[in-house]
Formats: structure tokens, C-alpha cells, sequence
């Protein structure tokens, strides 16, 4: 402890410094982290890792490889290397030196002015080595900076690359559910044309069934009598177009004798009384309800005129509804989504119990009756209505496919009514 004393004090800092000076050395001698880069794309990320001894690379944030092969570096690096290995060398000879120094006589100037020596070439090499080393390290930055820019530059182009490819996946989807398409269209189209070759009949043929559909229809129309309104009467501007909407009856004039026809302030309801003696009477009202295109006032306003018909008539006897609603009606053949005139026409069948007769179990045919020419979507909006407990007197209900003479957008409904409890069915 008196030996320690008496060092001089100019001693006792490089005996301090060179130690941890040293140890900072060895672990710049083998540390890999003298510059640590990131480089990330939309594909990988890469760590690296540059020591002046070791490189180590991480890819996608496995673990780091390492390599001890520094052969292909430049000048400047070689020349940091050596500064280091000098620093080293010169602060472990100072360190020696002072110590023995330390542990012989103090008058020995020899190893004194050594190590004096040794410290400051230790200094002035490791200084050395770390100007050059920081200095390259600016460099490196900027050449990590351009390369990031670039890295950038890439990802943005791999993102546009990527949404063009997601754009044609989603474009072959497209296509493949098109051709899908075709093929089921081709499938069904070889089918019709399978069925049309079975039944295939000659012009001649079919202009002879024409001509003899023609006269039964123009013989049958002398044997009936026709009770019709236009729904447009009151639309002066359109008498002049070739298609008017309105409701009608075509009552045969073998039952014309027991038909009357009732008074009903609508040019869109007509109703007529069937009086066949022995038999209860029965009221048919034909409705035309205004279309979508028209306000929702005038649909209701003709609503709660038919409302006040069915409940007056119903109280002297069965009474059925037929015709164009424009409006969607549920039964157990078909459920709908209930728009406010579907809502509100639901709420007048439930307080009556009334069905529509097609739409129930033991109807035949399709349940949509209506197609637009403009192709949407099929819906239910032409019906025969009857109270549920007058279900019973109905029979032959069905409503025809599509028929090659039929040219409307609407198809037909048909039904029988049962008169009394023998085998007369009125159609």
C-alpha cells in the first residue's frame, strides 16, 4: 500500500485507462456491430451486421449467420484494422510497462519513458482508427440511405405489381364464372334444341293451328259478353297509344242471365254478381292496383276503396279478389322481403284471412307470374284471392308456363269454383 503511494500520480491514470482501454479494443476485435443495417421489402427484410473482424447477415429475422472472410474489403478498412491491431499492441506494451516500472525501482527512466511512449502511440492509433472508422461510417449511412430509397422505389412498384396481379386473378375469377356460364347456357340450349327437333312441326302446320285457334276464338267471343274500364279513362293524353291498362270480365251468355254488374267508384276495380238460383251468390272483383311507377298515395287510396268493398260485400257472400296488385303477397309456395305495399296489403289479407290461391300448397305451375321486358327479377303479383274458409270450393288451380302464344309479360291464373256441393264448377 506505501509502494502504491509513492507512484507517481501521472502513472496512476494510464494504469486505469489501458486496462478498460484493452478490454474496449477486444471487443471491437470481436464484435460483429460496428454498423448495423436494416433493408426491408414486401418479399424479405435483411439484418446486417459489419464488424471489422465479422459479418453477420439475418434474413427475415432468423438467426444471424457469420463470416470471418473480410478478404474483399477495401484499403481503408485494412488500414482500420491495423490501426486497431497497433492501438492494441502499443496500450498492452504500455501496460506492461507500467507495471513494471511499478514493480522495480522508481529511478528507472528507461521503462518509464517506454511506457510514456507505448500510452501515447496506443492513443494516437486508436484515435486514428476511429476517426477513419466514424468517417466511413457517415459514408456508409448515405450509401444506406440511397439504398433505402431505392428499397422504397421497389416496394412501391412490387405493391402496383401486386394489385395489378390481384386485379387479374379477380378478372380470371370473372371470366372462369362466365365460361361456366356459357357452358351451362350451351348445355341448356342443346337440350331446348333436342326437345324443339322432337316436336319440330312445319310452317304449314302451325299457320293451320293459327287459323284454327282464330276461329274458336272468334266463335267463342260471340258466346260471351265483355264488362271492362280502363284504368286511363281519366289520362286523355294517352288515348292515343296502343297500350292502355284496365280491368274486365268475359262472362259466357250462357251465364249472362244470372250476372249483374255492381257499381264500383274505381276506373281500376270492376266487380260483377253471380245470382245462379239454389246457390249462394258469389262477387267477383277484378283490381288493376297501381304500378311501381306510380306513387304510393295512389296505391293506398285504391287499397282502402277495395278494403270497403270486400268488407260490404262479404257479408252477403263469397266474394274473390283476381287481377294485377303490384304489390308481393306471401304463401307457403313463396316468401318475400316486405316492402310498405306489400306491408300494407298484408295487413288487410290478415284481418280478412284471406289467401292467394296459387300460392298455396296445392297450386300447380310457377308462383311468379310477372317477368318485366327489361329482365328483372320474376315476382308474384298477380293473384285469386279467397277468404281461407272459401278454399275448399276451389280446384284446377294452376298457373300455365310459358306458352309460345303468349306475348305478355304476365302469365295467367286459373281456377274452378265449385256453385254447390254437387259436380257444377264454374271456371
Amino acid at each position: 500500500m506505501d509502494r502504491y503511494r509513492q507512484i507517481h500520480f501521472g502513472f496512476r491514470i494510464p494504469m486505469v485507462t489501458l486496462p478498460i482501454g484493452c478490454l474496449f479494443q477486444l471487443i471491437s476485435l470481436a464484435s460483429p456491430y460496428w454498423i448495423k443495417i436494416k433493408i426491408s421489402s414486401l418479399i424479405q427484410s435483411v439484418d446486417i451486421h459489419l464488424g471489422l473482424w465479422r459479418a453477420c447477415f439475418a434474413l427475415n429475422n432468423a438467426k444471424p449467420e457469420c463470416s470471418s472472410d473480410m478478404s474483399d474489403n477495401p484499403d481503408w478498412f485494412r488500414a482500420t484494422q491495423a490501426c486497431a491491431i497497433l492501438g492494441l499492441i502499443f496500450a498492452v506494451v504500455a501496460m506492461v510497462s507500467l507495471y513494471l516500472k511499478n514493480c522495480s525501482s522508481f529511478q528507472n527512466k528507461a521503462l518509464g519513458l517506454l511506457a510514456m511512449v507505448s500510452s501515447f502511440a496506443a492513443v494516437d492509433k486508436t484515435v486514428k482508427a476511429e476517426s477513419e472508422r466514424l468517417n466511413r461510417m457517415s459514408d456508409t449511412r448515405t450509401i444506406v440511405g440511397s439504398l433505402k430509397s431505392k428499397t422504397d422505389l421497389i416496394n412501391s412498384k412490387l405493391k402496383d405489381l401486386d394489385t395489378q396481379v390481384e386485379s387479374a386473378c379477380q378478372t380470371y375469377s370473372s371470366l372462369s364464372v362466365s365460361v361456366s356460364d356459357i357452358r351451362k347456357r350451351l348445355v341448356n340450349a342443346e337440350k331446348e334444341l333436342k326437345t324443339v327437333n322432337k316436336n319440330q312441326k312445319t310452317y304449314s302446320e302451325i299457320v293451320k293451328k293459327v287459323t284454327l285457334r282464330s276461329k274458336k276464338l272468334t266463335k267463342s267471343t260471340k258466346q260471351v259478353k265483355q264488362m271492362m274500364k280502363g284504368a286511363d279513362d281519366n289520362c286523355h293524353q294517352l288515348f292515343n297509344f296502343n297500350i292502355r291498362g284496365g280491368v274486365a270480365f268475359l262472362v259466357s251468355k250462357r251465364l249472362q242471365p244470372f250476372v249483374e254488374v255492381l257499381d264500383i267508384p274505381s276506373n281500376r276495380i270492376t266487380e260483377i254478381e253471380l245470382n245462379i238460383p239454389d246457390t249462394p251468390n258469389i262477387y267477383l272483383i277484378s283490381v288493376y292496383l297501381p304500378a311501381v311507377t306510380q306513387s304510393y298515395e295512389l296505391f293506398s287510396k285504391e287499397v282502402e276503396i277495395l278494403i270497403d268493398v270486400y268488407n260490404i260485400y262479404s257479408t252477403m257472400g263469397t266474394v274473390v279478389l283476381m287481377g294485377d296488385f303490384n304489390c308481393k303477397i306471401e304463401g307457403p309456395r313463396y316468401t318475400l322481403d316486405y316492402d310498405k305495399r306489400s306491408d300494407s296489403f298484408r295487413s288487410f289479407m290478415q284481418e280478412c284471412n284471406l289467401r292467394s290461391l296459387h300460392l298455396e300448397t296445392n297450386g300447380n305451375g310457377p308462383v311468379c307470374t310477372f317477368q318485366s321486358y327489361q329482365g328483372e327479377p320474376k315476382t308474384a303479383i298477380d293473384h285469386i284471392i279467397v277468404s281461407i274458409e272459401n278454399i275448399t270450393i276451389c280446384s284446377k288451380i294452376q298457373v300455365p308456363d310459358e306458352h309460345m302464344f303468349n306475348t305478355s309479360d304476365h302469365k295467367p291464373i286459373r281456377c274452378s269454383f265449385a256453385l254447390s256441393d254437387n259436380t257444377n264448377f264454374v271456371s
